[in-house]
């Protein structure tokens, strides 16, 4: 402790001369100049001080987990350990049905076994209808019955009046003759053109059927 403390003292010393030499030969120097000087040389490293006492321990640092290390060997198997005791009887539990196996070979036929009593007669259903036979022979004629009322159904409507054809151009008149000579007449106009002939009217409903008396 007192070689640290004497250390110090030997080196503060040198730097408080050089202070005030710097600072009295600036309050001598009238024209400014440069105060650094060149480096001299290094003076022999001084010896090795005591080791200082050793500082208090520090807080506790957070922990950090640190990467994984290497999967160390497996081990030897350990001894065995005693057979525990029987636990109590579970409940059974089905499981789902397996899938159906495949069919076996078809057994060999039985003997016939004997005729059983006959049973009782039972209607079964009636069956489809038979084919229609052929036609009979035509009857004799009968004798004609009296002729009944004629009946008159009422009229259908008239069918609807044709449009009338135009009218045909005016023949040109006949030049005048000479009054001791007849002219000659003109030639007659054409006759127009017929109209188209109008639809035919709907047939009206048929009458009723009379009865023979």
């Amino acid at each position: 402790m007192k070689h640290s403390m004497l250390l110090e003292k030997m080196m503060k010393r040198p730097l408080l001369l050089a202070v005030i030499a710097t600072f009295a030969v600036a309050g001598c120097s009238s024209a400014p100049t440069s105060l650094v000087g060149p480096r001299g040389p290094d003076g022999p490293a001084g010896p090795v001080g005591v080791q200082g006492p050793v500082g208090a321990t520090g807080a506790v640092g957070a922990p950090m987990a640190g990467p994984a290390g290497a999967v160390g060997p497996a081990g030897p198997a350990g001894i065995q350990g005693p057979v525990g005791a029987t636990g109590a009887r579970g409940i059974a539990v089905v499981g789902p049905a397996g899938e159906a196996g495949a069919a076996g070979p078809a057994g060999a036929q039985g003997a016939i076994g004997k005729t059983g009593a006959q049973g009782s007669s039972l209607a079964g259903p009636a069956g489809a209808t038979g084919a229609a036979g052929p036609a009979g022979v035509q009857g004799v004629a009968g004798s004609t019955g009296a002729q009944g009322p004629t009946l008159v159904g009422p009229a259908g409507p008239a069918g609807r009046t044709g449009v009338a054809g135009a009218q045909g151009a005016t023949g040109y008149s006949g030049a005048q003759g000479g009054t001791e000579l007849g002219g000659v007449v003109g030639p007659t106009g054409r006759a127009g053109a017929t109209g188209p002939q109008g639809p035919v009217g709907a047939t009206g409903a048929q009458g009723p059927v009379g009865t023979a008396n």
